[in-house]
């Protein structure tokens, strides 16, 4: 059963996220007791990744409500989860953590692996939380053992084929630790390890003393990515993306305090060009080459009626994937809205459980009424032709509609070269004052 959720819960993260990128796997130890600590920025779905990902065997801790819920519990206990109970969580009694210590204690004792949140909560805030103590606690209760600091990042966390990156870090070694005849680690200890682990998430994570300065970060990001790349399809580039914005708020803080008007300045540039962007109505990925070329622009066309040849070929799978899935597609939206309101770290983990209720269950009816009218076969039949007509329609809206974005492009350039030409400008002068400002901090820092 394990194996069937592991698989089953890989493929859903497969289809939600566009790319799911592990970094870092080499850096985990094969063997021997391991202790996974991790950032914790979207509900369930950060599990399920270390889950499905992680090179090892995982056992988690998970909040005690959750062991309640109709069929999250039951995953969680096919999963061999532990319940961690929290104050503030109705009904909970602390003390009951003592067993969950040392149920993950003999985890590790027996050469396993424990995965945990040490923040404690999920959330969406743009920095850490200050970690709880029982990572600690437990990994010196266990010692000697290795921690692994765990990062994942999200390129658009609540959104429908976005990417997501999950980043191993180097193992630390915990070495053998005495407990004493209280059987509990001395605070001073507890707290020491607690600060190490602290600072090996904020060395791993991007994080920003403030959501102004990642959303500024963020958009100079976008603009530098799309200056850089050579197709539009790196735009779907989470690892690109991930290593970019952790160089450009290394330097956001020190340009804050000492070159405050030198941030007003890449500002005021990146406001302008996405205000020409968004008149144009054209995506910055698809604003290439930096000059006109024929050659390629011929290729791109062959290349664009080879997919529509293509799509001709399996249309009826792509018209029956569009229509059989639509009604669940929205009733899923409906459902995040509804149930995780604003509560942005939840959105994708309901939109996740609606789709792996509503889908099967959509292909379940549909197969039920194909069967009554075509025959057994076809019912057996459905059960591939279904699923495989929605990744068909799924890839056909995908490439259609970086086609259009291409295309709209190219039409610029033919109907209007001068905005063209003076969007190609404005990108290239926002990149180059970024590198301008990477030698300004190499020359002060130096």
């Amino acid at each position: 059963m394990r194996s069937f959720l592991k698989h089953f819960a890989l493929l859903t993260l497969r289809v939600f996220f566009r790319r799911v990128l592990v970094i870092g796997e080499d850096k985990v130890p094969k063997e021997g007791p391991l202790l996974f600590v991790l950032n914790h920025n979207n509900a369930l779905v950060d599990p399920t990744f270390v889950l499905c990902c992680a090179p090892r065997r995982v056992s988690f801790l998970a909040k005690a409500p959750l062991f309640k819920m109709p069929v999250i519990g039951t995953m969680l206990r096919v999963m061999e989860s532990l319940p961690v109970y929290r104050r503030q969580d109705e009904g909970s009694n602390p003390a009951q953590n003592k067993e969950t210590f040392e149920a993950a204690k003999r985890i590790l004792r027996g050469g396993g692996t424990i995965a945990l949140f040490p923040e404690g909560i999920s959330h969406s805030e743009s920095k850490l939380k200050p970690l709880k103590t029982g990572a600690a606690r437990i990994a010196l209760g266990a010692s000697p053992l290795k921690i692994v600091p765990a990062g994942l990042y999200y390129t658009a966390k609540g959104a429908f084929r976005s990417s997501a990156v999950l980043v191993f870090s180097d193992p630390f070694e915990v070495p053998k630790y005495d407990l004493g005849p209280t059987e509990d680690p001395a605070p001073e200890a507890v707290h020491a390890l607690t600060s190490k682990i602290d600072q090996s998430l904020k060395d791993l994570i991007i994080q920003a003393d403030q959501s102004e300065s990642l959303t500024l970060v963020s958009r100079a990001e976008r603009i530098f990515r799309s200056a850089e790349a050579n197709h539009p399809s790196e735009k779907n580039n989470p690892v690109g993306e991930f290593e970019l914005k952790r160089l450009l708020l290394a330097g956001y803080t020190t340009l804050r305090a000492r070159f405050p008007e030198k941030l007003e300045e890449i500002k005021s540039l990146i406001d302008q060009y996405e205000a020409s962007l968004q008149e144009a109505g054209i995506d910055p990925f698809h604003l290439r080459p930096h000059r006109f070329d024929p050659i390629g622009f011929l290729i791109g066309l062959f290349k664009a009626l080879g997919y529509i040849l293509l799509a001709g070929l399996f249309f009826p799978f792509v018209l029956c994937g569009l229509i059989l899935h639509f009604p669940a597609y929205r009733l899923v939206g409906v459902l995040s809205v509804r149930y995780a309101k604003e509560d942005q770290d939840m959105i994708s983990t309901v939109k996740m459980l609606a789709a792996m209720l509503l889908f099967p269950l959509t292909w379940l009816i549909a197969a039920i009424a194909l069967g009554r009218t075509m025959g057994l076969n076809w019912f057996f039949s459905s059960f591939l032709i279904f699923p495989f007509s929605g990744i068909c329609a799924l890839l056909f809206l995908e490439k259609l509609n970086e086609i259009l974005g291409r295309t709209k492009t190219f039409g610029l350039f033919f109907s209007n070269p001068k905005s063209f030409q003076m969007l190609l400008e404005e990108r290239e002068r926002i990149r180059k004052t970024i590198l301008s400002l990477e030698q300004l901090l190499n020359q002060t820092q130096g």
